[in-house]
């Protein structure tokens, strides 16, 4: 058995995390309700919205802090001929220095909870350069609700069953566990192939409680929370509305 970082689990994230079709859905309604014609999705991981992007928005930007993930995006955008969608390989919080602009900036699926309370400060101060809107999909959790990579029923630091995909003609399942602390929550994956422990990783999020992300974009004096979304699993969207036109 041997870890594996996120680098290495890119060569099989596009098949163990699978499309969700509510997430294209919300790309439509934000793109029809607030006239979004360029985008940013950060972080993009493997592009797996990289065909419905390309399709939804006139132009987009992908980024991701490792390259061997949009690496795989810019085979993807070769193989299909898809030329409105640029890439970037780049820490999400200091956008502002990519020097570009866009009507919208996505994070989906707790992909900005990957950041702490004050990188997240410094990633609302440099959007504001960059785009009118952001839309956040956040998980707060302390309310007992569940993802696909988490189950709050569970007890902390014991593995579960969560997922199986092939990868390399090999059935793998995967097993999953987290541990509660003060501000974020740690997740260990364990990858069997029947009975081998083949590899396993771990990353940690951030709680994004609503009232303390409130405080933070209100405190930021640069965006106001435009609108919430609140979904029955626990997870939430803010759009946020940048305050004024930049300077």
């Amino acid at each position: 058995m041997r870890k594996i970082t996120y680098k290495e689990r890119a060569a099989f994230y596009i098949r163990e995390v699978k499309k969700d079709y509510k997430k294209i859905k919300l790309l439509k309604v934000i793109k029809d309700k607030y006239d979004i014609t360029s985008m940013v999705l950060c972080p993009c991981a493997s592009g797996i919205y990289l065909k419905e992007c390309s399709e939804i928005f006139k132009e987009s930007y992908f980024i991701d802090i490792e390259k061997t993930m949009v690496n795989i995006i810019n085979n993807q955008k070769e193989l299909q001929s898809i030329k409105n969608v640029k890439t970037y390989t780049y820490d999400m919080k200091n956008i502002s220095e990519l020097k570009i602009e866009c009507d919208c900036i996505f994070a989906l699926d707790q992909g900005i909870q990957y950041l702490n309370y004050s990188n997240f400060k410094i990633f609302l101060e440099n959007c504001y350069s960059v785009t009118k809107y952001v839309v956040l999909e956040l998980f707060d959790f302390n309310l007992g609700k569940s993802l696909t990579y988490y189950d709050s029923k569970v007890e902390d630091n014991k593995f579960y069953f969560s997922k199986q995909f092939m990868h390399n003609d090999l059935n793998i399942k995967r097993y999953n566990k987290h541990i509660h602390h003060k501000n974020y929550i740690e997740f260990w994956y364990q990858y069997f192939h029947k009975d081998n422990l083949l590899f396993e990783t771990n990353f940690k999020l951030y709680n994004y409680e609503y009232n303390l992300i409130r405080k933070i974009v209100d405190r930021s004096n640069k965006f106001i929370i435009q609108e919430k979304i609140k979904n029955e699993n626990g997870t939430y969207i803010i759009i946020l509305k940048r305050i004024s036109n930049k300077k």
